[in-house]
């Protein structure tokens, strides 16, 4: 059944990054300011001219219409919204398509002065 990615989605361009929640993106021809939900540098994937897909919100309040949620790299597809990207390994793993050797999966673990996202 796989994860549902709910909304209109889009193919873009990627232009620059102004910040680290905001981006600039051609889409078919405009450039449109988009949000970026990674704060992380993401150098090696954001460069100028990479296909990019983006995600329409219907929240009214948002100062950006759109959500950058995938960058094409070497001919896949990498999510750079971690939240979402954690929410499909686990309904990767529940639906066995990534499969456990053993245990129980756990989200959020506590280790030390550190959290895992998986245990």
């Amino acid at each position: 059944m796989g994860y549902k990615i709910p909304g209109e989605k889009i193919e873009g361009r990627f232009i620059k990054r102004l910040n680290r929640f905001e981006a600039i993106v051609e889409i078919e021809e405009k450039e449109i300011l988009c949000h970026v939900p990674n704060t992380g540098r993401l150098r090696e994937l954001l460069l100028p001219n990479a296909k990019v897909f983006l995600v329409r919100s219907n929240n009214k309040n948002r100062k950006t219409e759109w959500t950058l949620m995938f960058v094409e790299k070497n001919k896949g597809l990498v999510c750079i919204n971690s939240a979402m990207a954690n929410r499909v390994l686990e309904s990767a793993i529940k639906e066995n398509v990534v499969k456990l050797e053993k245990g129980v999966l756990k989200r959020e673990v506590s280790f030390y002065n550190s959290k895992f996202d998986f245990l």
